[in-house]
């Protein structure tokens, strides 16, 4: 009886360490959630992602529209305002970096604190 009553305070004490230990941790990217490059990041992954993910170029347009209507209907921090606009060449479907992409992307981010806005090509190869 005292080996179960041993176990089971050893298995109560640490399931009590690990519930402390999530609220332990630190998030270092939560400082950055605001900056430009946080954001440009984080629309180029999803971007690339998305032209990965398409089987051929209809399918792209369809998804990189839906994804850039709801990119522009997001409200940033801080009042700033994102904008995406896509253009997709399907002649170049196929092509590979340094000829024409496939898929060029311009982001604007503009507000009280930033002004950044590029245009980014995105190649599938």
């Amino acid at each position: 009886m005292y080996i179960l009553t041993i176990i089971f305070l050893v298995g109560l004490i640490m399931s009590v360490q690990q519930s402390f230990l999530q609220y332990t941790s630190v998030d270092a990217t939560e400082s950055m959630k605001d900056s430009e490059y946080y954001i440009l990041r984080k629309v180029a992954d999803v971007t690339n992602q998305t032209l990965q993910g398409s089987s051929d170029c209809t399918e792209l347009q369809e998804n990189i529209n839906y994804l850039s209507n709801y990119i522009n209907s997001q409200p940033l921090r801080g009042g700033n305002i994102i904008y995406v606009e896509p253009d997709v060449v399907c002649a170049n479907w196929n092509n590979a970096y340094p000829n024409p992409a496939p898929l060029n992307l311009s982001i604007i981010i503009t507000g009280s604190d930033m002004d950044t806005r590029g245009t980014f090509p995105f190649y599938r190869n």
